[in-house]
This record gives structure tokens, sequence and C-alpha cells, in this order.
């Protein structure tokens, strides 16, 4: 097994999330303690570079917006904000927004692909969505679904009935030059359910698609987490989906057409975050006992398990747990 490196984050609180920016070099830290910190990636040493205090509760999730912007990095809270920060010089960071338009906490963020811009979507527990870009003086702000009456409270309309979970951006067509109507986002929720929504030239979002994913797997539980998978010159589109201790993924084969389950996984315990990488060929996913289990796709497009990580290390090949159904995924769609 590969030893893990571990070192001491300084949080007197839970972590929550970990994420490392696009160039490998900086990883932020969110924390129950309310508080984002900033560490310098330097081999095996971690550098503490900064604390960013901005939230009056625990911090849930963090999102690295494209190096092409600077280090910019967005902080989601259950104070009912999100922060986007901006490095000034190393160590020194600045508020470059704050978002305290929301009715709940703030479960998810996550920064859009970067030829769309400067743009971020959060989920809340509200069961709302909102989308938030940079449009140069200030930051505009557009509720997903879009009434027209702007962002104030009693103009929405709830993406999801109970909390919104996750929100997860699809990667920009291939075949043509991205536009401000190509944009499209999968938002998860404690109904069961992902939405698909699309935004048109007037950055107004309205439903696509809806999957109910408890009928298609099964399972009456919250989906906690939605990934959109890389393009990257692969027809059609896959979403990997975490539900109760099930891990599905759903493909869509064209634009237009409706969405089917692929096939799932039953994990064994509950599963709470799903990652792919840049070229969409691995998927990670986190799971109720801290371990992550790595699904990698081979050359005739059938992903298996090759790996988990836990606390001794990542291990290879990765054995069957206890109750876990060793389907095959195909993530083809």
């Amino acid at each position: 097994a590969m030893a893990p490196t571990t070192f001491d984050t300084g949080h007197i609180g839970v972590i929550h999330d970990a994420q490392v920016d696009e160039l490998g070099s900086t990883l932020a830290t969110a924390s129950a303690d309310g508080c984002v910190r900033i560490w310098k990636l330097r081999g095996d040493e971690q550098v503490f570079s900064a604390e960013l205090k901005g939230h009056t509760g625990p911090v849930y999730q963090v999102s690295w917006a494209s190096a092409k912007f600077g280090a910019v990095i967005a902080s989601a809270s259950s104070d009912k904000t999100m922060v986007v920060w901006r490095c000034v010089q190393d160590g020194d960071w600045e508020v470059l927004h704050r978002q305290d338009s929301f009715l709940g906490a703030v479960t998810s963020c996550q920064f859009a692909p970067p030829s769309y811009g400067l743009q971020i979507a959060a989920a809340c527990g509200d069961g709302s969505v909102i989308v938030v870009s940079d449009a140069g003086v200030n930051f505009a702000v557009h509720v997903v679904p879009s009434t027209g009456s702007g962002e104030e409270s009693s103009s929405r309309l709830a993406a999801h009935l109970g909390a919104a979970t996750a929100v997860s951006w699809c990667p920009p067509p291939t075949d043509a030059p991205p536009s401000q109507s190509s944009r499209r986002l999968a938002s998860a929720g404690s109904d069961a359910h992902v939405a698909i929504w699309q935004a048109d030239e007037k950055g107004l979002w309205s439903q696509l698609q809806r999957i109910d994913v408890a009928e298609t797997m099964g399972m009456a539980e919250w989906v906690r987490d939605v990934a959109w998978r890389p393009g990257c010159g692969v027809v059609g589109h896959v979403l990997a989906v975490c539900i109760g201790t099930r891990l599905g993924t759903f493909g869509q084969a064209e634009d237009g057409k409706s969405w089917s389950l692929r096939e799932d996984r039953d994990m064994g315990q509950i599963v709470y975050k799903a990652l792919w990488n840049a070229l969409g060929t691995v998927l990670s996913v986190s799971l109720e006992d801290g371990s992550v289990r790595v699904f990698k796709e081979n050359l005739r497009g059938v992903v298996h398990q090759f790996a988990f990580a836990d606390g001794s290390g990542v291990h290879a090949p990765c054995p069957p747990q206890s109750g876990e159904s060793m389907i095959a995924l195909r993530m083809r769609a």
C-alpha cells in the first residue's frame, strides 16, 4: 500500500471538505469551525498560507475557480452565505463577493467551466439553486429556475422539494464555441431527484429534464451528490449519482434524448461524494467509513473498481466489501 500523507490542519472542528486547485499546488480545507485554511503543497510538505474567516457557521464545501482567473475560491456555509475569495498576494486574501440572499444553509457550490467566465452555482437547504456571475463591475445573480423577477425571495421557485444538496456543471460543447445559452447544470436534492437546467442568452434558467432517481434505482433516500462527467470528445453525457448506499450512472446518448440508468452499484454503506478526473476516465467516491473507492475505465468503456484509500494508505487491487454488489459500471452513454 502507498502510505498516506497526514498533517494537522489546525482546525478546531470537523473537516467537511478539502480541495486542491487546478494546478495541484494549493490545498483548501473547510471546517465546522467556520474557517477555510489555505495550504501550499511542496512535495510531501504542507505549508500554511492563510486562514479565511468570513462565516459564522460551519463551512460545508469549497470550490476553486480556474487558474485563468487567478487564485479564486468560493466557500459555502450553514450561515446562509457563500463567499468568493481572491488572493491579492501570497497569504493575503480579500472578499470578492458575498452572497447572503439564501434562505437556508448553502450546502454546495461549484465554479463553471472557465469558457463561461467566472460563474458559480450554489445549492441551498431551502431547495433553491442560484447562479452568480461576474458582470464586470459587480456580480449578477440568477435563480434556478428563473422567473424573470430577479433574486427576491418572493419570486423564487424551488429547484427541489426539500433541500438542494449538490450542483454540477455540464462540460462545454466540443463541436462549437461555448455560449451563454449552451450552459447546463445538474442539481440534486433531498427529494431524490436530479434536475437538468439550461440557461438562455439573458441568463434565465429553465428546466430541461428531471430524473426520478428514487423510482429508477428503487431507493427512497436523499441524492447526496451528482457529478457530470467531463466530455473530452466522448459522445453523449454521463452523470454519477450518489443515493443512499448506491452509486448510479445515468447516460444520455445525445442532447435532447432521455436519461437512462446504465448500471448501479451497491456500496454497502452511504455514498457521500463523487468526483471525476479531468478526462472523465477515473471516478472517485467517498463513503461513510471515511474510505475512498476509485473506479477506472478500460479500453472497452467498462469502469471497474481498481483501488481504495483509507487511513492506512492507498491499496490496489481493491477487494470486495461485505454486502457490496460487484456490478460493472458501463459509463458510455
